[in-house]
């Protein structure tokens, strides 16, 4: 949670920083823009949102694990790493450390 907090403190002002301030960025990239600024905070409180309607959560490493076949049996799927390596060092004091071959 520690490097969560951390992350969640720069990742604002620094997306502001390098994306946001640049010039002729297109409209078109809102919707990004919007997605990046808010992934702390509306995708957690949507998974919540579905575990409390009695729904499964799957944390997943993508190549393992196909969104279609949790998406069949009626639960929704969250990404582990997101392919950032600032989590890997606190994650594998819990899992083996080949579990992820894009990293590793």
């Amino acid at each position: 949670m520690e490097q969560h907090d951390q992350l969640c403190e720069v990742l604002p002002e620094a997306f502001g920083d390098v994306y946001l301030t640049q010039d002729n960025r297109p409209e078109s990239m809102d919707y990004y823009n919007f997605v990046v600024s808010e992934i702390h905070g509306v995708r957690p409180a949507e998974l919540i949102e579905h575990q409390k309607k009695g729904g499964k959560v799957f944390g997943t490493f993508c190549v393992y694990v196909p969104d279609e076949i949790v998406f069949a049996a009626g639960a929704i799927a969250t990404g582990l790493c997101g392919g950032s390596q600032f989590w890997v060092l606190g994650g594998e004091k819990v899992l083996p450390t080949s579990t992820c071959p894009l990293i590793n």
